[in-house]
């Protein structure tokens, strides 16, 4: 895909130089802030290459003092993904993983109790023993609830707090801990574990985004050496990332028989469809695990990659899913860069071999099993991947319906700057 990746760019850019004369300016527009070069940029590329360009509104782009705005009116209700954003911080973010804060993501679980729900590997929480599955009791002294103001804790300014855990051994732990700036991990957790004589692989991973690439392939590889019989990938908070990643796990994955077989098809708007509509192919020459079958766990912020992965896979092997409803985006963005902005529309719909894409309310698990947050990633007590290793044992699952300890659904506190936006980048 890095063909089409130049393809789509230099288009653009061709696009552009011809158009770049064309605008007239007047006194009573808006001061932008940045060169107006940028506002027929995105207009141009939106008009040519966005999948929904037919149903965008029409709209003066001149008229918007920045390219955040213009794109939110461009963009149609059901688009929840396109986004533009300065080069630099686009890069640090997705190429390095940079984040500031004390990266930790709360939740509250079914009996209204705050949780950590995930803590970065490379970060003083995580030094500090700070584990998934934590209560968290206080904040400066003042003890926490469901309606409590967590504006300072995720605030993104400089600054310490002091945390009252009951950790996973229902042990108190009192701990001060700063902002920092930090690079975020993209394997959360890995093992491998005797189930019913087999050698089950389990890893959680957090991301498809550049920065997880070589931590990705390390794992994959050390599990390749273990010859597991079975593995099961975790994918709770995994929003998405690049379309190679993608290709590559599921290369991995996928029987070594499949080898240039169809993977993926992308289908472009009606413009760009008879050049640019395209079928990628396995490929299990590189680093392949030789399964059968797969295991996915997946919460509802599960998105873009990891649901293209599942949804690719479907045709070829034994896939079973274990979890929650997926967040549902069967969509491809493309990547444009004009000066010192990135543009990221999306730009295609990407279909299985069965052709099927039907996923905008997300993917349905075989069995639901909701996220409670109340174990540490790798505890075999933990319900959805108990689940997977009952099936693992028994070849079922012995109950089929909604496996919930409490009254309810948990749900994630607040999202802040650790969850990336859903995105599958075609790079």
């Amino acid at each position: 895909m890095k063909k089409i990746a130049i393809q789509l760019a230099i288009a653009a850019s061709v696009f552009l130089g011809f158009q770049s004369c064309e605008k007239e300016t007047t006194d009573t527009q808006p001061q932008q802030t940045v060169n107006d070069s940028v506002y027929l940029f995105i207009g141009t590329v939106m008009d040519y290459w966005y999948f929904w360009y037919n149903d965008m509104p029409s709209v003066d782009i001149y008229n918007y003092d920045t390219p955040e705005n213009l794109l939110e009116d461009l963009k149609v209700s059901q688009d929840k993904w396109s986004f533009v954003a300065p080069e630099e911080i686009v890069s640090a973010t997705f190429d390095e993983g940079e984040d500031f804060g004390f990266g930790i993501s709360l939740g509250l679980d079914s009996q209204d109790s705050i949780r950590v729900a995930f803590v970065f590997n490379n970060t003083n929480a995580y030094s500090s023993g700070v584990r998934r599955g934590w209560l968290l009791e206080e904040l400066n002294d003042q003890p926490v609830h469901k309606d409590f103001d967590f504006s300072e804790f995720f605030s993104t300014s400089a600054g310490s707090m002091k945390m009252k855990f009951r950790d996973n051994k229902n042990t108190i732990q009192i701990l001060t801990l700063s902002r920092e700036l930090f690079n975020q991990n993209g394997i959360f957790y890995t093992n491998t574990y005797e189930i019913d004589g087999k050698k089950t692989g389990y890893m959680v991973y957090n991301s498809f985004l550049g920065y997880t690439e070589d931590e990705l392939i390390n794992t994959i590889a050390n599990l390749q050496a273990q010859s597991i019989d079975e593995l099961i990938i975790d994918l709770r908070f995994n929003r998405g990332g690049y379309l190679d990643i993608a290709q590559f796990i599921a290369n991995a994955l996928v029987p070594p028989n499949k080898s240039n077989e169809l993977f993926l098809s992308f289908s472009f708007n009606d413009q760009r469809s008879a050049t640019h509509n395209e079928d990628l192919y396995f490929d299990t020459e590189a680093l392949n695990l030789g399964l059968e079958r797969v295991f996915f766990i997946t919460n509802e912020y599960s998105a873009s990659a990891s649901e293209l992965v599942i949804n690719c896979l479907k045709p070829h092997m034994d896939v079973l899913h274990i979890g929650e409803r997926t967040s549902g985006k069967p969509y491809a963005m493309g990547k444009f860069v004009f000066q010192d902005w990135v543009l990221y529309p999306v730009i295609a719909k990407t279909l299985n071999a069965n052709g099927f894409a039907e996923y905008d309310d997300g993917i349905i698990p075989d069995i639901t099993v909701f996220d409670e947050y109340m174990h540490d990633w790798g505890d075999a007590q933990e319900p959805a991947l108990a689940k997977a290793f009952e099936y693992i044992q028994t070849g079922s699952f012995k109950h089929t319906e909604p496996i919930l300890k409490g009254a309810k659904k948990p749900t994630i506190l607040h999202e802040g700057a650790v969850l990336k936006p859903d995105v599958l980048i075609v790079n």
